[in-house]
């Protein structure tokens, strides 16, 4: 596939924090609304190009969430708004396990998030960083999840909170840095 191939999705909405997604099976594009009348999720399929297919509907509003590619097949999606109000009283501590062919609940939170961004640290965990933590907050934040264990954990926190942040994993940093 090649950037020529591809075609809009059907997303509505603008700005920060209206959309999610992610590359699932190492070929296929992923994009799911947060905030329309639409709360699709979209995949991209190589076998049907200049079509985006509707693979799952969330079953609620999650503007301002996270999400991150897991196991190279399923996007997770963490936290997010569940209503357009400027009050931070309406963030979710849910999460959603989204796959090419089904949605599930994943592990609630131990607080509500918004604002904030993940990233795979091994094979066995994840961080959820900065952003709003419950109904307020100072975006300094952190926590990790054990796959393993289905376990939350507190870690230290940021020395410089964080809003509306993007986060990656940098691999084989030390050789690259060279």
């Amino acid at each position: 596939m090649t950037r020529n191939d591809l075609v809009s999705p059907p997303i509505s909405g603008h700005g920060n924090g209206n959309h999610v997604g992610g590359i699932l099976n190492q070929e296929t594009p992923v994009i799911c609304n947060l905030v329309s009348d639409d709360l699709g999720c979209y995949g991209y399929f190589p076998s049907t190009p200049s079509k985006w297919t509707k693979i799952a509907s969330l079953d609620t509003m999650r503007q301002d969430a996270a999400s991150l590619v897991i196991d190279s097949s399923t996007l997770w999606i963490t936290g997010g708004k569940t209503d357009n109000s400027v009050s931070d009283d309406s963030t979710t501590d849910s999460t959603v396990y989204l796959t090419l062919t089904s949605m599930t609940a994943g592990p609630k939170m131990p607080v509500s998030f918004i604002y904030h961004c993940m990233v795979m640290l091994d094979i066995g965990s994840a961080m959820v960083i900065g952003g709003i933590a419950g109904t307020g907050g100072d975006g300094r934040s952190t926590l990790y999840y054990n796959f393993q264990t289905e376990h939350w954990y507190n870690a230290p926190p940021l020395e410089t909170g964080r809003f509306l942040h993007k986060c990656a994993t940098l691999h084989d940093f030390e050789t690259q840095a060279q």
